[in-house]
């Protein structure tokens, strides 16, 4: 509980706390309307063809849904950043053998 002295945390302030990252290894669900998207994530059930458990959910104004849409897709049609991901994972495979 928090006292009337104290200071607000801040969005950046809870951004950088490391208690506020979570982990999660899928999309469960998106909801959009015209003022603010929900994206729900959550962990992989374990059986096939059964929806992911819900684990954590973000509501952003859809604008902003709309541009880290658009600089995930931007991201992953860069030519560059694509052969630097595929050269870091060539680089960890080869972890993978050399421990062989």
């Amino acid at each position: 509980m928090s006292s009337i002295n104290e200071k607000p945390i801040s969005m950046t302030d809870a951004v950088l706390r490391p208690e506020s990252l979570v982990y999660a290894d899928q999309v469960a669900q998106i909801a959009t309307g015209p003022f603010v998207t929900r994206l729900t994530f959550g962990m992989a059930a374990g059986s096939p063809g059964v929806p992911p458990d819900a684990t954590h959910s973000i509501v952003l104004p859809t604008p902003a849904a709309h541009e880290l849409a658009t600089q995930i897709l931007r991201l992953l049609r860069d030519d560059a950043a694509k052969k630097t991901l595929q050269a870091e994972l060539k680089a960890w495979i080869q972890t993978l053998d050399d421990s062989k």
